[in-house]
This record gives C-alpha cells, sequence and structure tokens, in this order.
C-alpha cells in the first residue's frame, strides 16, 4: 500500500484499500494512514508473558 492521500480517510475507505504484504502494514489512526512495522516473535512471547502475569489481577469473567 504505497497510497498518499490529501484528506482524512474514513474506516469504509481505509477498508477499500489493497492488502498489506511485506515488512509493514497500515493502520488508520485519526483518518490517517500510519505505516506500522509487523511485531516480530519476540514481541509475542512477551506479551503472553504479560498477559500470564496480570490474569490473577483481573475480575472474573
Amino acid at each position: 500500500m504505497a497510497a498518499t492521500t490529501s484528506h482524512l480517510l474514513t474506516v469504509e475507505e481505509f477498508h477499500a484499500l489493497p492488502e498489506d504484504s511485506g515488512p509493514v502494514y497500515h493502520e488508520l489512526r485519526h483518518g490517517e494512514v500510519v505505516a506500522v512495522t509487523r511485531p516480530k516473535f519476540r514481541h509475542y512471547i512477551i506479551q503472553l508473558r504479560l498477559r500470564d502475569l496480570l490474569k490473577p489481577l483481573a475480575p472474573p469473567d
């Protein structure tokens, strides 16, 4: 996705853009398209560990 826009996008316009592939993906933030680096496997493992640490502190479902 190498589209450059001169106006803020709606969610519908953003979803109409082509799918991302490669080392970055794009998010819609306050109407602007922002390139974001894909998280690495290590990042995922850290997220799991944090979730496991915080889960006992969360109210029951």
